[in-house]
């Protein structure tokens, strides 16, 4: 992505936000703008609907630019991230069921158990086989002791619930603590606003 199209997907970004939200001002407050004040000059607007023409004229010029570099920015984050987090909750998840597995092997009960490095051969979204690393570190008072590390292979992570659980987790991550959804979701929910509010004006007065 050049830093070109980045600046311009920025200023559109604005521009858009500007422009809807004075959109949403100006129709819900139903103002009507009879001057205008221009380089000291006061203007005055013989028809006002003409201010509104122009507001909602920039309105789709500036959502067919924010569009146009949206698309032109490439790939937004969002799959990737999603799929950063799912490694880590599928991590867990296999963890958790080679624990309950009978050829799971346990080191003496004072070494503690606690996933690592997992990669995963073949996916889908209700069955992952994964190589899991399980590292056992040692008693805290052991100073000599050394941590070792087993690896399991062929894990099939097949329970439904969990993972459906995890996804939802995964996606929720994305959109609470990331910017992506403020960055690149946000510009089209503004810019919806003024529409539905039009439009809901419009269903009210025909069912009156």
């Amino acid at each position: 992505m050049s830093e070109h199209i980045r600046a311009a997907f920025i200023r559109q970004r604005r521009n858009l936000m500007v422009v809807s939200l004075a959109l949403i001002f100006v129709e819900f407050a139903e103002l009507t703008v009879t001057k205008v004040s221009l380089f000291g000059n006061e203007l005055t607007v013989s028809n006002p609907m003409a201010v509104n023409s122009a507001l909602w004229i920039g309105y789709f010029y500036w959502l067919w630019r924010y569009y146009v570099y949206f698309h032109d920015l490439g790939d937004k984050g969002f799959l990737s991230t999603y799929q950063r987090q799912m490694l880590e909750l599928v991590k867990r998840c296999a963890f958790r069921q080679l624990q309950k597995d009978s050829q799971f092997i346990k080191l003496p009960q004072s070494h503690m158990a606690e996933p690592g490095e997992l990669s995963w051969s073949f996916r889908s979204p209700f069955r992952y086989v994964v190589n899991l690393r399980v590292n056992f570190m040692p008693p805290t008072g052991q100073i000599f002791a050394q941590p070792e590390s087993l690896s399991y292979t062929g894990i099939e992570v097949t329970a439904r619930v969990p993972l459906l659980i995890a996804h939802s987790r995964a996606w929720v991550h994305v959109f609470t603590r990331t910017h992506l959804p403020s960055e690149y979701v946000l510009p089209y929910l503004v810019a919806a606003a003024p529409l539905v509010y039009i439009a809901i004006r419009k269903l009210t007065y025909i069912t009156m």
